[in-house]
């Protein structure tokens, strides 16, 4: 637990001790949210980047619990972008996440608490819910709250939309061997013989140019749509 931090006889508000959620904390929920190592590996390097923006250092437990509904936000923008991707349904089980993260239910009812309740069409209190469908739900609407200053974080880091949306095209695809452009057929024809045999072989990662030059395909065209429109939160199934 953090001490509340009280002003001196000056009024000056000495700085506080901070933390950031453990690593072990971090690579346990990227282990519930995602099975594929380069996708975790990318959520990893995703997270230090808010980190380095300010939206993971916490003070009190409470400011715990915001920094790790920045992470479930971040996953699930993560996941969305994916799912668009792969032309899938969205299904998420937040409880395991939140599990994973230690998010106590108690500081989840403290943020609620602070919203003006009647206004909050989320918080309807004749709504019949049990507490995993409440628990729920509070965490799906503090993340999609989240999720536009999490965005914004990356666009900074990464260089806007342009270079964010290269940074989430590459990044569940393995970097391209030095001789690739000597070598692409072979390449290609390696790694489509591994899935002929139902051995899964991620793409290589594409140049800068090659993403953002190609107009014509449709799967990116709808992917830079919903992340130059806000990267809304998808529908859960």
């Amino acid at each position: 637990m953090f001490e509340p931090t009280e002003p001196d006889l000056f009024g000056r508000v000495p700085e506080r001790d901070s933390a950031f959620l453990s690593q072990d904390d971090v690579e346990r929920a990227l282990e519930v949210a995602f099975e594929d190592e380069l996708e975790r590996r990318w959520a990893n390097e995703a997270w230090a980047v808010l980190i380095g923006q300010g939206c993971a250092r916490y003070s009190n437990e409470l400011e715990r619990c915001e920094a790790a509904i920045n992470l479930i936000a971040l996953v699930e923008f993560y996941k969305d972008w994916l799912a668009i991707a792969a032309g899938e349904e969205r299904a998420f089980r937040y409880y395991e996440l939140a599990t994973a993260l230690s998010l106590a239910p108690l500081r989840l009812g403290q943020l609620v608490g602070r919203l003006d309740v009647p206004d909050e069409p989320d918080f309807n209190a004749c709504d019949e819910l049990d507490d995993e469908e409440l628990f729920q739900k509070a965490i799906f609407h503090f993340e999609s709250e989240a999720r536009p200053v999490v965005v914004s974080a990356l666009k900074e880091h990464y260089g806007e939309i342009s270079g964010l949306f290269v940074a989430l095209w590459n990044s569940n695809r393995e970097p391209r061997p030095d001789d690739y452009e000597e070598n692409r057929e072979e390449y290609e024809n390696a790694r489509n013989s591994l899935i002929g045999m139902n051995i899964w072989a991620p793409p290589y990662r594409e140049t800068d140019e090659e993403i953002l030059n190609d107009v014509d395909d449709d799967d990116k065209m709808e992917l830079w749509t919903w992340l130059d429109q806000g990267a809304e939160v998808l529908d859960r199934s």
